[in-house]
């Protein structure tokens, strides 16, 4: 099948969108001019997309309306993944990572081991994820994020999930 809905964002709080496969976009109302830095879809009208002070969006109508899910954290989110309509994950500085078992509605912090900057996160399923950051760093779960254990990278880059 071919691909026609797509997503992308700016630093600048913009989001555009695509519904022809990229050969036009049209730019969406985010409702901020904070940053954002990642957003993902779990369907071609549910996402979330996060940014900085922590902002997270979340819209139901393929971006036709963008509302603040969470008053902002108090540093940058630079990822977010959701393996269902429920249960997502946001990554971001200082080794910050939250959870959402209810589409958003609430986000609790969970404890990542590391004070180094997030910078990707992904999920395969409710139990098994990993975040990656600067330095190499790759961290993996088997609990649903309750949990994190090093992966040796052998590298010093800078890691991100696509």
């Amino acid at each position: 099948s071919t691909l026609t809905h797509g997503w992308a964002v700016s630093r600048m709080g913009q989001i555009y969108y695509t519904g022809s496969g990229g050969k036009s976009w049209t730019r969406q109302d985010s409702g901020t001019q904070k940053g954002l830095l990642d957003l993902y879809f779990v369907s071609p009208t549910e996402g979330w997309t996060v940014g900085g002070s922590g902002v997270i969006l979340h819209t139901n109508s393929g971006g036709g309306r963008w509302e603040i899910q969470q008053e902002p954290f108090a540093n940058h989110l630079w990822a977010v993944h959701f393996v269902d309509a429920r249960n997502g994950w946001a990554a971001g500085e200082e080794g910050k990572l939250f959870r959402t078992q209810d589409g958003g509605k609430r986000w609790l912090e969970q404890s990542s081991g590391t004070d180094q900057p997030l910078l990707g996160v992904y999920f395969t399923d409710l139990q098994n994820g990993w975040v990656v950051g600067i330095n190499g760093l790759i961290l993996h779960t088997t609990d649903g994020g309750a949990n994190w254990k090093p992966q040796t990278s052998n590298t010093n880059n800078k890691w991100r999930t696509i």
